[in-house]
Formats: structure tokens, C-alpha cells, sequence
């Protein structure tokens, strides 16, 4: 047996999960004053944030 057939069989007892890419979503929530002077966005002033890292198993699993 070659070195690469005795390596493949020892993970032939071996169960893998993969369930997808790691995705955290941050949600900003605060108020704003202004638009930014180098491009037509607005300049917020975070109140508190929400990490919610779940939104990428979903859209991965199917």
C-alpha cells in the first residue's frame, strides 16, 4: 500500500461537518447630523451595535 492509501484509510472512520462561512453581521444604530464632505454619505454617531453572527449558516446550508 502507498504512504497516500494508508493515510485516506485512516480517515475513513472519521465523520466531517461543514456547515459554511463564518458571517458576522454588525447592525450600528445611532443618529446623524451631517453629510460627509468627501462623498455623499452620512456621518453617524453610534448609540450601541449588535453583533449577530448567524446570518451565513442559513444562505450556506441550502
Amino acid at each position: 500500500m502507498t504512504d497516500l492509501a494508508k493515510l485516506t484509510k485512516k480517515f475513513s472512520d472519521i465523520k466531517i461537518v461543514v456547515l459554511g462561512d463564518l458571517v458576522v453581521d454588525k447592525y450600528i444604530y445611532g443618529t446623524t447630523r451631517r453629510i460627509s464632505r468627501e462623498a455623499p454619505v452620512l456621518i453617524v454617531r453610534e448609540s450601541y451595535s449588535i453583533l449577530w453572527p448567524i446570518e451565513g449558516f442559513p444562505q450556506t446550508a441550502f
